[in-house]
């Protein structure tokens, strides 16, 4: 407790400090608001009435340890199993600009001929005039780009698509799962 001068009238405040000033400083909150003081007995009470998480006998202790186990043994399990696939996909993430049909191939060592009929197999990219061209709403999400421009000799106008590093990924998790599938 403190005393401070002001106008001709000292006025009294008190310091609240450590652990001790925290639950002196609640007391006095709950003291002068009793919606505060409603909230903090339900908190006990529902506090009280949780199940103890810690087993009391022998046989829940080992009931919990055999539980654990079988839990930590199913997630190694399914790690086990993701495994080829995060790497498979991580091998193929360090793409970082746009690339071009041949490019994408080289990177995901696959053949051009299996690649095409894999894009249009999955309704990813469709023939246009002879060339692949990526459906809308994989060019919306960010997965290619088409590039237009002018031929600079004869004038002609053209267009070129790029993967971009997102859709390189996302195709490669797609061959991923497919050759995980033929497996």
């Amino acid at each position: 407790m403190g005393e401070k001068p002001t106008a001709g009238r000292p006025s009294t405040f008190y310091i609240f400090s450590g652990e001790k000033g925290k639950r002196d400083s609640i007391i006095v909150v709950a003291q002068l608001s009793p919606e505060f003081t409603a909230r903090l007995v339900d908190r006990w009470q529902e506090l009280e009435s949780q199940k103890s998480l810690i087993p009391q006998t022998l046989p829940e202790a080992l009931r919990l340890a055999a539980d654990l186990a079988e839990q930590k043994q199913i997630v190694e399990q399914k790690l086990a199993i993701a495994e080829p696939k995060a790497e498979f996909v991580d091998r193929y993430v360090q793409a970082t600009g746009l690339l071009g049909f041949r490019e994408v191939c080289k990177l995901l060592k696959v053949k051009e001929n299996f690649f095409r009929e894999f894009l249009l197999s999955k309704r990813i990219m469709y023939k246009l005039a002879g060339k692949l061209t990526p459906y809308s709403e994989h060019i919306e999400v960010g997965r290619f780009v088409v590039k237009t421009g002018e031929n600079q000799i004869n004038g002609h106008a053209y267009t070129q698509v790029k993967f971009t590093p997102k859709g390189i990924q996302w195709i490669a998790g797609l061959l991923a799962r497919e050759q995980l599938e033929a497996a």
